[in-house]
C-alpha cells in the first residue's frame, strides 16, 4: 500500500497496514510482501528497520536481534544483493551492518577486513569466498559513489579531507558506530587492502561459486534459538560471472583514481569473460553499454567489438566518422540511437565542411542527410528542415542517394491494406518525393524518379507526367542561353563612389583579418576622382577604441599599417565587448603580428605594448566570466597582471590606462586560495600605490586576508576596508541653498564624497569576485556593518568561513564593532548590497552551505521568513546531500534551528515548529507546547496526523496525550499514545540505535519541509 512518507505506519487504520515486527512474528508473510507491486514499507527500509531494531549489543546477540538480522539478509537476498540499490537506498552505516551479519552467518566467527589477505580462497566455503568478497566490492564502490556525492555538494566549507586519518575497519572501531565522514575515512584506510584481496580472489580456483537466495537465510522460530543456514540451496555461478564483476568494480574504482592503465586492463578481462556468460546472472550486474563506455573512456574501443550502435555511435565520430555510414543504415532498422544525436551529427559534419577542420568524403554530409531523412519517415517523425535545397545542390548523385536509401522503406510496406495505407512508409515517402518535386528545380530527382519502377508506382502516371512536365518542360528562349547578344554597351560606366561604398560596407560587415586586408588593399586601388578619400575610421561610427590606443594609432605613418590596425584593434574592442573573447584575441594577435614586422618606430612599440594590456583584460574579463572553467590559467595570467602593474608602479612614461588597472588587481585577488607568502599576489596588492578607488579598495581586501592568513583575525581589527566601504552607505543629506530651497545630496552617488567609491563603483568591485575566500571577506564586512547598524543582537548576520587547511577563520569579529553616528547610515542600502553580492556568489556556487545561511540570516532579519525558511533548508539539503546523512552540528547549529522555529510559527505552521524543537541540543519545551497549544486553529491543524513518527521525544508525546485528552480528540490521542508504546518498545537498543533512528525520522521530517518550501 501507498502511504504518506511521514504517516505513522503503525498507526493506520487501514486493514492492509504492514509493520516491521509483523514478520518477527510471522516470517512466512515475508516473502509475499516483497513480491507485491509498490509494497510499502520498500525491501530498503525493511532492511533498515531490522538492522535498526536488531543491533546486537556488545555483550551478546539475543534472540530477537538474531532473528531481525536474518530478516534483513532474506531480503537482501531478493534484492539479489544489488550493489547500486545497496548504496543508494541504505546509509553507510547500515550497509557496513549489513554486510558484516552476512561474513558472520557464512563464517560463524567474529570477523576482521584486515586478515583477510591471508586467507586462502581455494580451501574456503563458497558462501564465505561470497560475502568476504562482496564486502571488499562494497568497500571500493562505496567509496567511488561518497566521494562523487560529496564532490558535487562541496561548498567550499572547510570539510576535512577523508584520506587522511590512519586506522582501519576493525571491530574496534564499527563504521555502524562513526559518522559518514569518519567511515569515508576508514574506507580510504581499507581500499588497499581491499584491492589486494579482489585480485587474489581474482587468482583463485575453488571447487564452485554460489549466491545465497531468499530460502538460504531459515528464520528463527519460537522453538527453536540456533542459527541454521541451508548454504545447499544457494545459486550456482560460473566463473566468468564471478570474475568479470570483480574486474568491472576494480576498472571503476581505478578509473575513478585516474589509474588509467589499470582500469584499461581490468575492463579488457572484464569484456572477454562477459562474451562467455550466456545467461542473466544473479551475480554479475554488469551491462554491456556500461561496459563499452567505460572501455571507450579508457581508449580501448575497437569498432570490430560486438557494442551497442550507440557506442559505434560515438567511437565514430572519435575517429572522424570512420564507418558512420553503415552505423546510420543499420540504426534505420533498429532505431536506437536518439534523433537528437544523429541531427547533431549532421550540423557537425556541415561545421567541419565549412571550417576545414578535417577533410571528409565529397558525398558524406549528403548520405548523412539521406540517412535521417529515413529515419524520421520510418519513426513517423516530423522533417522540420528543408532538404529540397540541399538535394537540388547535390545533383544526380544527391538524388541517386536519396532514392536508394528509401528504398528499403518501399519494399518493408509493399503489401499495406489500402485502409492504412495512410499511415505506411510507402504513404509518407510518397507524401516526402511529392513536396520535393514540387518545390521547384528538381530535375535530377525527377529523371531518378522515372527511372525507378519503385518509385514510379507510388504515383499514378498522370499525376506523375503532372508533377515531372512541371520542372523539364521549360522552354528556354535561345537568346536567354547565349552569351553573345551583339548588343552596345550603352550603359553608364562604374561609379567609383558605389564601388568604395561596397567595399566599405564589406569591411563593416567582415571580421575575418585576411578579407579585411584584401577590402583595405581594394579601397586603396579605387580611383576617387577629385574628392577627397574618406578616413577609415570614419567608415563606421561605431569603430571606437580606448583613448590611448586612439592616439597611439593616430601618429602611425599614413597608409595601410594604420588602416589595418585601427580596423582590426576596433573589431577587437567590438567583439570583447559581446563576449566572442576568441575572436577579439585572434584580432589582436594578428595586429601584434604585423608591428613586429613592420619598423622598429617608437610608435610602433607603444602600440605594441598597448595591444597587449588590451588583450590582457580580454583574457581577464574571459577568466572571470567562465569562472571556474579556466582556473589552470590564474598563474599565468597573475603574472602577466603583474608585469602590467610593475610598469605603473616604476612610473614608466608608458602606462596602462585605468580600466587595464582595475582589471589587474581584480585578477590578482581573484588569482587562488589566499596566503600571505611574501612575493604573493596579494603580497603585490599591498605594496601598490593606492591611486584610484578599486587599487585603493583591492589592497585594502588584500591587507584584511593577509591578517586573517596569519592568524591575527583575534587580535587585531581590520580597519582599511571597513573606512573605504561606510561612507557608501551614509543617508542622503538635505541642504539649504542661497534662496531657502532645498537641495538633496546623494553621499552613495558621489564619488567625491566616499573617498572615490560609490554605490555603482563598490558593486563593480564586488560583482567581479569570485573566489571563495574573497567572497567570505566581503560577506563578512557587510553583515558587520549590518549588525552594528542593527543593534539587536537577535537579528545578527552570521559570516562563519573555516579552512582547516590553512587553519584561519573569517568571521564578523574580524571587523571594527561600533559606528560612530549610526543613524547617518542606512541599513537597508547595506542589506540591498549584501542581497545582491549573495545572489552573485550563489550563482558560481549554489549548494555552499555557508552563503545558503548567509542568505537565511539576512531574509530573517529583513522579516521575509519564508524566504529565510527555505534558505535554511536549501544550506541543510546541502549539508546532508538531502537528508541521507545526518545534520552536521557545526554547519545547522542551534540558533538555525530557533529561527527555522520562528518561521514556522509565524508562518501559522506550529505543528513543523514543535517537531524542530526536538533538533536543539536541548529540547526547548516551552516554545513546543506553546506551538502545539495553537494547532486547534489555523492550516497545520489536520496536519497533526502525519508528523507523529516524527516525534521522539516522550515529554513532548506525554503532552499531546494529555492535549488530545482535554479536546477530545479520540484519534489523535490513540496515534500518540501508540507512538509512546513504539519508543518504549525500542528503549532496549543502545544509544548509537537510537541515534541512528532519531536520524531517519529528522531526515523524513527535513525531507517533507524541503518539499513544502524548496521543491
Amino acid at each position: 500500500m501507498k502511504m504518506d512518507p511521514l504517516k505513522q505506519e503503525s498507526a493506520t487504520t487501514q486493514s492492509d497496514a504492514v509493520l516491521w515486527f509483523v514478520f518477527l512474528l510471522d516470517p512466512s508473510l515475508l516473502e509475499k510482501h516483497l513480491n507485491e507491486q509498490d509494497s510499502d514499507p520498500t525491501p530498503p527500509e525493511l532492511i533498515t528497520k531490522f538492522l535498526t531494531n536488531g543491533q546486537a549489543n556488545n555483550e551478546a546477540r539475543s534472540k530477537k536481534n538474531l532473528a531481525l538480522k536474518i530478516l534483513s539478509l532474506k531480503v537482501a537476498a531478493h534484492l539479489k544483493w544489488d550493489m547500486s540499490v545497496l548504496l543508494n537506498r541504505l546509509s553507510l552505516g547500515m550497509q557496513f551492518l549489513l554486510l558484516k551479519d552476512l561474513i558472520y552467518m557464512s563464517r560463524q566467527e567474529e570477523w576482521d577486513p584486515s586478515t583477510d589477505i591471508a586467507l586462502n580462497f581455494d580451501d574456503i566455503t563458497p558462501q564465505a569466498l561470497f560475502s568476504i568478497v562482496l564486502f571488499h566490492r562494497w568497500v571500493l564502490c562505496a567509496l567511488v559513489k561518497q566521494n562523487i556525492s560529496i564532490n558535487c555538494s562541496s561548498s567550499g566549507n572547510g570539510n576535512a579531507n577523508i584520506g587522511r586519518a590512519p586506522g582501519a575497519i576493525t571491530n574496534g572501531a564499527s563504521p555502524a558506530e562513526m559518522p559518514p565522514d569518519e567511515v569515508l575515512r576508514l574506507l580510504e584506510k581499507q581500499a588497499p587492502e581491499s584491492v589486494a584481496v579482489l585480485q587474489k580472489a581474482l587468482q583463485a580456483q575453488p571447487t564452485n561459486y554460489s549466491v545465497p537466495t531468499f530460502d538460504t537465510f531459515q528464520p528463527l522460530t519460537e522453538d527453536s534459538s540456533d542459527v541454521e543456514m541451508l548454504w545447499e540451496k544457494c545459486e550456482p555461478i560460473t566463473l566468468e560471472e564471478f570474475r568479470s564483476q570483480l574486474h568491472f568494480d576494480l576498472g571503476v574504482y581505478f578509473i575513478f583514481r585516474q589509474e588509467h592503465d589499470l582500469a584499461r586492463q581490468n575492463f579488457s578481462a572484464c569484456d572477454e569473460l562477459f562474451s562467455k556468460c550466456s545467461r542473466p546472472s544473479v551475480y554479475c550486474s554488469v551491462s554491456r553499454p556500461k561496459l563499452d563506455g567505460y572501455r571507450i573512456a579508457c581508449g580501448v574501443f575497437s569498432p570490430q567489438a560486438q557494442t551497442s550502435l550507440l557506442c559505434q555511435f560515438h567511437a565514430s565520430i572519435k575517429q572522424q566518422y570512420m564507418g558512420i555510414v553503415n552505423i546510420l543504415i543499420q540504426d534505420n532498422k533498429s532505431q536506437e540511437i536518439p534523433m537528437v544525436h544523429r541531427e547533431h551529427l549532421e550540423l557537425d559534419i556541415q561545421g567541419a565542411i565549412q571550417s576545414g577542420k578535417f577533410t571528409v568524403a565529397r558525398d558524406l554530409l549528403i548520405h548523412v542527410q539521406c540517412l535521417n531523412i529515413a529515419r524520421r519517415l520510418a519513426g513517423s517523425l516530423l522533417i522540420c528542415q528543408d532538404y529540397s535545397h540541399r538535394i537540388r545542390a547535390a545533383g544526380p548523385k544527391g538524388a541517386d542517394i536519396l532514392l536508394n536509401i528509401l528504398k528499403p522503406l518501399l519494399l518493408e510496406d509493399k503489401k499495406i491494406d489500402e485502409l492504412n495505407e495512410h499511415v505506411s512508409c510507402r504513404f509518407r515517402v510518397r507524401t516526402f518525393i511529392r513536396n520535393l518535386l514540387e518545390s521547384g528545380n528538381q530535375v535530377a530527382l525527377a529523371k531518378a524518379v522515372q527511372a525507378s519502377p519503385e518509385f514510379c508506382s507510388l504515383f499514378k502516371p498522370s499525376e506523375l507526367d503532372q508533377l515531372c512536365g512541371k520542372i523539364t518542360d521549360i522552354s528556354i528562349p535561345s537568346m536567354l542561353s547565349s552569351s553573345s547578344w551583339d548588343i552596345p554597351d550603352l550603359g553608364p560606366r562604374k561609379n567609383p563612389r558605389l564601388e568604395i561604398g561596397s567595399v566599405e560596407q564589406q569591411l563593416i560587415q567582415s571580421y575575418d583579418p585576411e578579407e579585411i586586408r584584401q577590402l583595405l588593399a581594394k579601397l586603396i586601388s579605387v580611383p576617387t576622382g577629385k574628392s577627397q578619400p574618406k578616413s577609415v575610421w570614419n567608415v563606421n561610427s561605431k569603430w571606437e577604441l580606448p583613448i590611448p590606443v586612439h592616439s597611439v594609432v593616430m601618429i602611425l605613418p599614413k597608409g595601410f599599417l594604420q588602416d589595418f590596425c585601427y580596423i582590426l584593434l576596433a573589431k577587437a574592442h567590438e567583439l570583447a565587448s559581446v563576449q566572442e573573447y576568441s575572436s577579439a584575441l585572434k584580432m589582436y594577435a594578428i595586429v601584434d603580428e604585423e608591428l613586429r614586422i613592420s619598423p622598429n618606430i617608437p610608435p610602433i612599440v607603444k602600440l605594441m605594448r598597448l595591444c597587449r594590456w588590451e588583450a590582457l583584460v580580454v583574457e581577464i574579463t574571459q577568466y572571470l566570466d567562465e569562472w571556474p572553467a579556466h582556473n589552470a590559467r590564474s598563474n599565468e595570467l597573475a603574472e602577466a597582471c603583474r608585469a602590467c602593474l610593475s610598469a605603473r608602479q616604476a612610473g614608466e612614461a608608458l602606462i596602462p590606462r585605468l580600466e587595464v588597472v582595475e582589471r589587474c588587481v581584480l585578477m590578482l585577488l581573484n588569482a587562488g586560495p589566499p596566503t600571505a607568502v611574501i612575493g604573493s599576489p596579494l603580497d603585490f596588492l599591498t605594496k601598490l600605490d593606492r591611486h584610484c578607488g578599486h587599487v585603493e579598495l583591492a589592497a585594502a581586501f588584500a591587507y584584511a586576508c593577509q591578517d586573517v592568513v596569519r592568524q591575527k583575525n583575534c587580535r587585531h581589527v581590520s580597519r582599511d576596508a571597513w573606512d573605504l566601504v561606510l561612507p557608501v552607505f551614509l543617508k542622503e543629506a538635505t541642504k539649504r541653498n542661497s534662496s531657502g530651497h532645498a537641495v538633496h545630496h546623494s553621499h552613495r552617488d558621489s564619488p567625491a564624497n566616499t573617498g572615490g567609491l560609490c554605490t555603482s563603483s563598490l558593486w563593480a568591485f564586488l560583482s567581479q569576485l569570485r573566489e571563495p575566500t574573497m567572497i567570505y571577506l566581503a560577506l563578512s564586512l557587510l553583515a558587520r556593518m549590518h549588525n552594528v547598524l542593527k543593534d539587536d543582537i537577535k537579528l545578527d548576520i552570521n559570516v562563519d568561513y573555516v579552512d582547516n587547511s590553512k587553519g584561519f577563520i573569517i568571521s564578523v569579529n574580524l571587523w571594527p564593532a561600533s559606528i560612530s553616528g549610526p543613524n547617518s547610515y542606512s541599513s537597508r542600502t547595506v542589506a540591498e548590497m549584501l542581497y545582491r553580492l549573495l545572489n552573485h556568489a550563489l550563482k558560481y556556487n549554489p549548494i555552499n552551505v555557508g552563503w545558503l545561511k548567509v542568505l537565511g540570516d539576512l531574509n530573517y532579519v529583513m522579516d521575509h521568513l519564508s524566504a529565510a525558511l527555505k534558505a535554511y533548508l536549501e544550506a541543510a539539503v546541502a549539508a546532508t546531500d538531502f537528508f541521507s546523512q545526518p545534520l552536521p552540528k557545526m554547519q545547522i547549529d542551534d540558533q538555525v534551528i530557533r529561527r527555522m522555529i520562528k518561521c514556522c510559527s509565524s508562518l501559522q505552521c506550529h505543528t513543523q515548529a514543535a517537531v524542530l524543537c526536538q533538533f536543539l541540543e536541548e529540547v526547548d519545551y516551552a516554545t513546543a507546547f506553546k506551538c502545539l497549544g495553537e494547532t486547534k486553529s489555523g492550516s497545520c491543524a489536520d496536519a497533526m496526523d502525519s508528523y507523529y513518527e516524527c516525534v521522539w521525544d516522550t515529554t513532548l508525546l506525554e503532552y499531546l496525550v494529555h492535549l488530545h485528552t482535554k479536546r477530545g480528540e479520540t484519534h489523535r490521542k490513540q496515534l500518540a499514545i501508540h507512538t509512546i508504546g513504539l519508543l518504549e518498545l525500542n528503549s532496549n537498543n543502545n544509544a548509537e540505535i537510537q541515534r541512528e533512528a532519531e536520524n531517519v525520522r529528522k531526515a523524513r521530517f527535513l525531507r517533507a519541509l524541503a518539499h513544502q518550501y524548496v521543491c
